[in-house]
């Protein structure tokens, strides 16, 4: 599924406002992270391939493709979410079921993994 080709690189989450903008958002409610876009750690946000991936409210976001957040359970700074990737444009019954780790470093980094990656540092840009 296509989905998971965009999932699997993280690619630029272009249909998001720039980076700056999450300076002024709140943290996130689903993981202790800022609100914004992030990049994996060993490549620099303004590289042309950046990688990027948008931690909301309620879900999480990579390219056109948006993770709606079915539960989340945690252990410490530990985070397991159950996740529905859906692809824009398509409906909720298309989407591709999946489980999102997410181990917190701190405020701005995290290491991200789920059935489709590997576990990867990723550091907030702003």
């Amino acid at each position: 599924m296509k989905s998971r080709i965009i999932v699997l690189s993280l690619i630029s989450a272009l249909s998001f406002g720039p980076p700056a903008a999450a300076d002024i958002q709140a943290k996130s409610e689903i993981v202790p992270v800022r609100v914004g876009m992030y990049a994996p750690a060993d490549g620099g946000c303004d590289a042309p391939a950046a990688t990027l991936i948008f931690v909301e409210k309620n879900g999480l976001s990579a390219n056109k493709t948006t993770g709606k957040v079915k539960n989340v359970s945690n252990r410490g700074t530990d985070y397991r979410l159950n996740v529905l990737w859906i692809e824009a444009g398509s409906s909720e019954a298309d989407g591709e079921a999946d489980t999102v780790n997410i181990a917190v470093k701190d405020d701005r980094s995290f290491n991200f993994s789920n059935g489709f990656t590997e576990k990867t540092l990723m550091k907030w840009c702003k």
